[in-house]
């Protein structure tokens, strides 16, 4: 994630440049397992290569997924915002 704080400083922004009407909403995004490892495994990897997790650390965190996804009872989602604004 380049900006975990934008969903937080968008509303004010839309704001700054005269959008009007600016509203936010909220949608929760549910999300499989292979879906999770498409849009985080590329993540992990660097974060391995760059020394910033351990492989031992990576296979901790993945581990249990995995285990979770073949079991059944996998289950992944975040909040995400909306934010939308009127240009007059």
């Amino acid at each position: 994630m380049k900006n975990g704080w934008i969903g937080r400083r968008l509303p004010r922004m839309f704001r700054e440049v005269g959008l009007k009407d600016v509203t936010v909403s909220f949608r929760t995004i549910l999300m499989d397992y292979d879906f999770l490892q498409l849009l985080l495994g590329g993540h992990i990897v660097r974060a391995v290569s760059a020394g910033v997790l351990s492989e031992g650390e990576a296979d901790l965190w993945w581990t249990p997924l995995a285990r979770a996804n073949s079991e059944g009872t996998f289950y992944y989602g975040f909040t995400a915002s909306i934010v939308s604004g009127a240009k007059l």
